[in-house]
């Protein structure tokens, strides 16, 4: 958990196993604590550089 400056006070940094489990512990943490939460999945630059290696150019 990091602490920022700005729009957001709080960042945590948690590995799901999926998108459908994060979601669904964003939606827990809501109803439990009344506090809006922001899910942003990641993908690490290696892993970036492969998909985008597979875009046609249009």
């Amino acid at each position: 958990m990091y602490t920022l400056l700005g729009e957001h006070d709080l960042v945590l940094i948690v590995d799901f196993p999926s998108v459908e489990k994060a979601m669904m512990a964003s939606v827990a943490l809501q109803r439990l604590t009344g506090i809006a939460f922001t899910t942003s999945p990641v993908v690490d630059v290696e892993e970036f550089d492969r998909m985008i290696g597979q875009v046609k150019d249009i």
